[in-house]
């Protein structure tokens, strides 16, 4: 942050760094909202942080040591955006998990 005499604002790098936030949250909304409309509104960021946890471990219970969770709560928040979604976003194959195309 800035602070001039008459006032204060963001550097050169945190208007920089704004500007990415504002892409890559318009990029999740608008996946949100392919997904189901609500989806927008409702997401939360733990289930979010528990989908891509579960993306990139393949498994509920990898994805939950990796957060410091327990598994139930993880597969409880990606049943959840699911459910909202309308439609599964992972194909469960045992215990592996492979994203469906809308995830």
């Amino acid at each position: 942050i800035h602070h001039g005499r008459d006032a204060s604002g963001p550097t050169e790098a945190g208007q920089a760094y704004g500007r990415r936030v504002r892409r890559a949250l318009g990029r999740l909304d608008t996946a949100l909202a392919g997904l189901a409309p609500r989806l927008v509104l409702t997401a939360t960021r733990a289930q979010l942080t528990a989908l891509i946890a579960v993306r990139d471990a393949e498994n509920f219970t990898l994805a939950a040591q990796r957060l410091g969770l327990s598994q139930p709560t993880v597969h409880r928040a990606v049943t959840q955006l699911e459910s909202e979604a309308g439609r599964p976003l992972f194909h469960r194959m045992g215990k592996r998990m492979q994203p469906a195309r809308a995830a």
